[in-house]
């Protein structure tokens, strides 16, 4: 069995992260897609709980997603490879956007982490992928894999997040449990 970790930030989790996940899993052949949300000590503003982004992802169910709270359980927020390397599982890559693939080379111990992890990036925006990988990786660009067309849109979760506080519905975006969810524990409102 295969597994493919994708990390982030989760905040929300949309449509998009389990288009991309159902997607990569067919992809790959059955592969199972493990999600891992950042803990709540990573430093980025506007970021709610763990615990309410591990249960809006627990939500959607898929028999190839597993979520993941090894962040969660760190006493620090651990840097990618070490989560990887935690999760102790054969077969294992790392799948990540375009955006992160332009910061790639600033990760730590990022050589490392694309031999060992042979990273799976989907294109997002206009980034070319192939262009980025040539240009920063061309030493390791044996050990990519690239996605196109999976993502059609840039409607990202800060965008999200921004209609919620501005009280705008957000079906398009998000899974009615999801947005049940939000509304339940007064997410991303304007006043929180």
């Amino acid at each position: 069995m295969s597994y493919i970790a994708f990390p982030g930030c989760f905040n929300p989790p949309t449509y998009t992260h389990f288009a991309i996940a159902a997607y990569v899993s067919r992809y790959f052949k059955g592969a199972k897609i493990i999600f891992i949300p950042v803990s709540d000590k990573y430093s980025k503003w506007s970021l709610v709980s763990s615990k309410h982004r591990l249960a809006m992802l627990k939500l959607v169910k898929n028999s190839n997603f597993i979520v993941s709270d090894i962040e969660d359980k760190a006493d620090t927020q651990p840097k990618t490879i070490e989560t990887l390397a935690k999760l102790n599982k054969k077969n294992i890559r790392l799948l990540i956007g375009s955006d992160n693939l332009k910061l790639l080379n600033t990760w730590y111990k990022y050589e490392e982490l694309i031999e060992k992890y042979h990273p799976i990036i989907v294109e997002r925006g206009d980034d070319d992928a192939m262009d980025i990988i040539k240009t920063k990786y061309q030493k390791h660009k044996q050990y990519f894999d690239v996605i196109k067309g999976i993502i059609h849109s840039d409607d990202s979760s800060t965008f999200i997040r921004n209609n919620i506080a501005k009280g705008f519905d957000c079906e398009f975006y998000l899974p009615s449990t999801i947005i049940r969810y939000i509304k339940k524990h007064h997410l991303y409102e304007k006043n929180n």
